[in-house]
Formats: structure tokens, sequence, C-alpha cells
């Protein structure tokens, strides 16, 4: 970003960022390394997948939109709060690579 747009600041991203979280606009979201979170635009309930060698981040949607619901009914926690969201991710490697690593070339 800082290539296209070399007089915005880091900070000024991230606060507009946090903006748009707070109004619900986009969600943040870690995957893989617990230290790093990224921002997804996408805020229907849907899964994500993690590729383990191109470190590509891919929505999955919910072909049954009640199946979350029902795996938290599913679950018994010791400490029934209030649950306000429900992260799945899926870590593996995306087709792209399995394809690459696949080819004779690969």
């Amino acid at each position: 970003m800082r290539g296209d747009h070399p007089a915005i600041s880091l900070n000024t991203v991230y606060k507009s960022l946090e903006a748009f979280e707070r109004e619900g606009l986009l969600t943040k979201f870690v995957i893989g390394d617990r230290s790093n979170y990224r921002y997804d635009f996408t805020t229907r309930d849907h899964i994500h997948h993690l590729c383990v060698s191109c470190g590509r981040v891919s929505d999955v949607d919910l072909t049954d939109p009640d199946c979350i619901a029902r795996v938290l009914e599913g679950i018994s926690h010791p400490d029934p709060g209030d649950v306000e969201r429900v992260e799945i991710n899926l870590i593996g490697e995306c087709g792209e690579c399995l394809l690459r690593e696949r080819s004779p070339e690969g």
C-alpha cells in the first residue's frame, strides 16, 4: 500500500479499519499465527481456509447457515456465557498449490 499511497500513514489506515469494525462493516479475525490478524469485509457467517504453502486466506461459504448454531448446541462449556462470534478456520493447502505440487514441473 505504501507504494501506491505513500502520503497515507499506517496509523490512519488502522484507525479507519477499527472504525469500520465498530460500525460492523468488517470483522477482524486471527488465523494461523495467533499474533497476526486480518480484516475481512465479508461479514456474513463463513469459514476461512489458510493455505500452509502460499499463505492465501480464502472465504469458504456455508452451504447450511444453521450448522454453526448446531455446533454450538453440541458443545458443553463449563461457563455458559454469551458467545458473540464463532470462528472456524480450515488449515491446509489450497487447490492451486496442490495442483502445482502434482504437476510434472512442480
